[in-house]
């Protein structure tokens, strides 16, 4: 019931979140949005030639959001911009844009469109053409929807895996809550992009990988692991990072399972050909990974690699990991240019803190006492699979910094297919501190970090609605965030959206706290 309870709360925030995030506001919205217009107006995306449709564009323009050669747009360093609000509740040129017809959705004017690898495309182009004789706001919300899906099944897998690692369904139900209301895991995961897609198919691989620890391996269950990474892969390049995970698991796991090891090894043989020969060929032939990009073999040419260049880059990267990377992790929106309050960081940095202490004093517990449990286990997994994750993103951004001469950067929902193990090391080091310091209080101070998450989700979602809606008035504010949508989110339905997210919110910490009465 509690767990059922939460997955509604969940939905009713992902629903608040989308309806008063504006369009093209989520990371490149318009970019994903036009390769999933491509791929279901036309079949594929122009490679090499205009991209972007006439519709998108237009849209861009009206929104503001479109960019000038350096990459810059109304948004761009202004946090504060918002679009001007014209009476009622269609904004300025709005009625043109649900007026155009459906050719200029295959008038291509720029290229602008992305070109990832297919796969939640191709699924986000079913949701696109559900609703494909509506206006662009309806295409746009239904596809945001799709995403909400996703996210869904993402909390679904996270629950799951923790009911694997905690001994009670309560502290289950709890860690995942705090999971879920992640403010900047819940805009990720809800917007026009893959990542809500990315995040789910790693959040699955790392819910077999902690059942491999924890139980005997299955040859089932690594095929099917096998075929989420092979899908996740077909979805982001990055997701090729799972399979050492996957693979140091195995090798520690099954030393004398040659079966297994076999299966695994001809499975990756497999992958690995397939990406080659579809990035030779073409996504005509294998259309779920078309557009896989390969590094340019040039940029590993011994001249430009030397130790000193790579400490030099390394040392460069992990004070903007700190600085720049780590606060993005916890929310940065508008283009990048809007953050929450410094004092929300201030606060967040002193958290991390304690958290840090209090995982410092787990690993010494644990060597002291020399003692292995589940909870060991899973702990060492979550350092190490962070670990692995992290270093080829800074490697490839290395290579990246030595053939452009600037470093693309490393944003912090790129972490977000790892937010299991990264949320399971925050609630460790957090439950050791509160246990040394309150033992028998720990279910008072669960309920408040739950409770301090809900409170950073919804004073998140203000800060971004004050920065995008005039907020003078209530009606003001209505009619602001009522335009460019459907018309079916236009009006007072945004207030009941927002009193059915808060009166879950609240609910669902009051029958929390009902179930941390009982011994924990």
């Amino acid at each position: 019931m509690l767990f059922k309870l939460l997955i509604v709360a969940i939905f009713t925030n992902a629903l608040l979140w989308i309806t008063l995030t504006p369009i093209w506001q989520y990371p490149d919205e318009q970019a994903h949005f036009a390769q999933v217009q491509d791929i279901a107006e036309i079949g594929y995306v122009p490679v090499g030639k205009n991209s972007t449709s006439n519709e998108i564009a237009l849209a861009e323009i009206i929104l503001q959001t479109n960019r000038d050669k350096q990459g810059n747009n109304s948004y761009t360093y202004k946090p504060y911009f918002k679009l001007e609000k014209p009476f009622g509740l269609n904004g300025r040129g709005e009625l043109d844009l649900k007026k155009l017809p459906p050719e200029s959705r295959k008038e291509f004017v720029k290229a602008e469109s992305t070109l990832n690898p297919n796969t939640y495309y191709r699924l986000a182009a079913l949701a696109y053409r559900f609703v494909y004789h509506h206006d662009i706001f309806s295409r746009i919300y239904v596809v945001r929807l799709l995403s909400i899906g996703f996210y869904i099944a993402t909390i679904l897998v996270v629950y799951k895996t923790a009911k694997l690692v905690f001994s009670t369904t309560i502290e289950s139900v709890a860690f995942t809550g705090f999971l879920a209301f992640v403010p900047m895991f819940v805009f990720t995961s809800t917007g026009i992009l893959p990542d809500p897609l990315t995040n789910l198919l790693f959040t699955i691989v790392i819910h077999y990988c902690i059942k491999f620890i924890l139980s005997a391996v299955s040859v089932k269950d690594l095929l099917i692991t096998l075929v989420f990474i092979f899908v996740g892969v077909t979805t982001r390049q990055h997701f090729i990072i799972a399979f050492p995970i996957l693979l140091s698991v195995l090798m520690l796991k099954m030393p004398k399972s040659t079966k297994t090891i076999s299966i695994f090894v001809i499975s990756v043989a497999i992958l690995i050909s397939i990406v080659i020969v579809s990035t030779v060929i073409g996504g005509d032939v294998i259309p779920f990974i078309a557009y896989f990009r390969i590094p340019d073999p040039n940029i590993f040419s011994k001249e430009l690699i030397s130790l000193d260049n790579f400490l030099h880059y390394f040392q460069s990267a992990l004070k903007k990991t700190m600085t720049q990377t780590l606060p993005w992790y916890w929310g940065v929106y508008k283009w990048l240019s809007l953050t929450m309050p410094h004092v929300y960081y201030q606060i967040i940095n002193r958290f991390i803190l304690i958290i840090l202490f209090g995982l410092c004093l787990e690993i010494f517990l644990i060597i002291k006492n020399r003692t292995i449990s589940k909870t060991t286990k899973i702990l060492v997994f979550c350092i190490y699979a962070n670990i692995i994750y992290f270093l080829p993103l800074i490697i490839w951004d290395y290579f990246f910094t030595l053939k452009n001469g600037y470093s693309f950067g490393i944003q912090g929902r790129y972490f977000f297919p790892l937010i299991f193990p990264q949320i399971f090391l925050i609630y460790i080091g957090y439950s050791r501190v509160i246990n040394l310091l309150f033992k028998n209080n720990f279910k008072y101070f669960l309920f408040t970090l739950l409770l301090l998450i809900i409170l950073f989700n919804n004073l998140t979602l203000l800060n971004l609605a004050i920065s995008n809606y005039q907020t003078l008035n209530l009606s003001t504010f209505i009619e602001h965030a009522s335009q460019y949508k459907p018309d079916y989110l236009k009006g007072n339905i945004i207030l009941v959206f927002i009193a059915l997210a808060f009166f879950f919110q609240i609910y669902y910490l009051r029958k929390l706290w009902e179930g941390l009465q009982f011994k924990r």
